[in-house]
């Protein structure tokens, strides 16, 4: 078994900034919300991975949920018999996603709501929410016992 070094638990390891980015597109917001969450996720498979092959890791590993942001300053007169895809006050409101390719549609659909009703771009970005390594996994994956006891 090989020795894993101590490792500066104060330096965390996260994948590039993205800069926020603003959708007057339902498919398109969707869609960046996608490859968001598709790097990050893949990015802590890949740390995980390192160590399971035996590397020292320099720190924590860290990649956080896209979100969702929406601002109003407006007072919408929008057709309210739908639970979603409008806000009743002006305001800032955001919100994080995970597994949006479960929630594809239901996305498109409330984002594009959104939009419609109130004229206004919706944001994607990433947020201050770490994304757990368990939920990072594929479905199916499998942990060899030898690369999990040298964690």
């Amino acid at each position: 078994m090989k020795k894993i070094e101590k490792f500066d638990t104060t330096l965390v390891v996260t994948p590039p900034a993205v800069e926020p980015r603003s959708f007057m597109d339902a498919k398109a917001a969707v869609a960046d919300l996608q490859r968001l969450y598709d790097r990050n996720t893949q990015f802590l498979r890949d740390c995980f991975a390192a160590v399971g092959r035996g590397e020292n890791p320099s720190g924590r590993a860290r990649a956080y949920y896209p979100e969702i942001r929406f601002s109003t300053n407006s007072y919408a007169q929008v057709d309210t018999r739908l639970a979603y895809g409008h806000v009743t006050s002006p305001g800032d409101y955001s919100t994080t996603i995970t597994r949006p390719d479960l929630f594809q549609r239901y996305l498109e659909k409330q984002i594009g709501l959104l939009i419609k009703n109130h004229g206004m771009p919706i944001t994607v970005a990433e947020s201050t929410t770490p994304i757990p390594l368990h939920f990072a996994f594929l479905e199916g994956t499998h942990i060899e016992s030898s690369a999990a006891d040298r964690l």
